[in-house]
């Protein structure tokens, strides 16, 4: 997609159609909070205080 890997790491996607219910969208807003605060526990760019200054010093993968 050539966006920068930072952006990648931190990007998620939904998609919703006619067929989904209120219901299934008020689950996804009640679950994906506590997720997301685990991840940026794992995450290379997240800092207890926020993201960090430098995200493209903060990890280098090992393919790249």
């Amino acid at each position: 997609m050539g966006i920068p890997y930072t952006a990648a790491h931190g990007t998620i996607r939904f998609s919703l159609s006619r067929y989904n219910t209120a219901e299934e969208v008020e689950r996804v807003i009640e679950a994906v909070p506590p997720i997301v605060a685990q991840l940026r526990k794992l995450s290379p760019y997240w800092d207890v205080d926020g993201p960090v200054e430098e995200p493209e010093k903060a990890f280098v993968p090992a393919y790249a």
